[in-house]
């Protein structure tokens, strides 16, 4: 999310800082595509795979929780995960799990 007083600060003509707030925001954006990635071989729409990067971005330098909320909800993750496969016959059960394990506190810890 914008931040109202970088943006303020950026219009009054603070140019080094906004080049600053926008380098660490592309940084962190690209940590949190290592930490929590889609294959991009795997999923082949291009606007979901941009919509997952502004996701990134988006909360990129904010609360993890809201993170990881916002990339369950993305359409890329389901699809990384396999969620596409789920059908009303046969669920995918595992999905926050795979979520939990994964991406949030790590296989070993989940399953003590």
């Amino acid at each position: 999310m914008p931040n109202p007083i970088a943006s303020r600060v950026c219009a009054a003509g603070g140019f080094a800082f906004c080049s600053l707030v926008s380098s660490i925001r592309e940084k962190m954006t690209l940590f949190w595509h290592n930490h929590v990635p889609v294959q991009f071989s795997t999923i082949y729409l291009g606007s979901a795979l941009y919509r997952y990067s502004q996701t990134l971005r988006q909360y990129a330098l904010g609360n993890f929780r809201s993170l990881i909320r916002a990339v369950t909800l993305d359409p890329a993750m389901p699809y990384y995960l396999n969620g596409h496969l789920n059908s009303q016959q046969a669920p995918d059960e595992n999905y926050a799990r795979e979520i939990q394990e994964l991406f949030v506190i790590g296989k070993d810890l989940a399953q003590t």
